[in-house]
């Protein structure tokens, strides 16, 4: 049986069946919801559903990519007004207790350098300058260093 929450602005529907451990998916509206749990439960029933997040991805890549999507979900799941640094996904390390996203510096330095062709030296004052500077409110994220 699917039960549905509202989560912010946003709708997360949850499934949980016999032989299948529990599945959830947040959505824009509560009628997409519905059609998802729906289109699920008639595949658990039929026997033959997969859960996209647990199935084998066939690189490091895609695992990467594939936990980076289950953090943001958790966090946004946790705290709809999460802020996130857009383009530096790949730097979220976590969140912490008061629900606000650590980036790593290190990261996100290197997005800097590698993505966008900055020397070492401009991608530092980038950071400095448009970045760690930002204060956007309660929520803003947290840059963490590492040594």
């Amino acid at each position: 049986m699917a039960t549905f929450e509202r989560r912010g602005n946003k709708w997360r529907a949850a499934i949980k069946k016999a032989r299948y451990s529990r599945v959830t998916k947040t959505f824009q509206t509560k009628s997409a919801a519905k059609a998802w749990a729906m289109k699920v439960e008639m595949q658990m029933d039929a026997g033959v559903y997969v859960n996209e997040r647990t199935q084998v991805s066939h690189n490091l890549s895609d695992l990467i990519h594939n936990y980076i999507e289950e953090l943001k979900d958790t966090i946004a799941d946790h705290n709809p007004e999460a802020l996130f640094a857009d383009g530096f996904d790949n730097a979220i390390l976590g969140y912490s207790t008061d629900l606000r996203v650590i980036y790593s510096v290190d990261q996100i330095m290197e997005t800097l350098v590698e993505r966008d062709g900055m020397t070492p030296d401009e991608a530092i004052e980038y950071f400095e300058y448009n970045i760690s500077c930002a204060y956007l409110g309660e929520y803003t994220p947290i840059y963490m260093y590492e040594e």
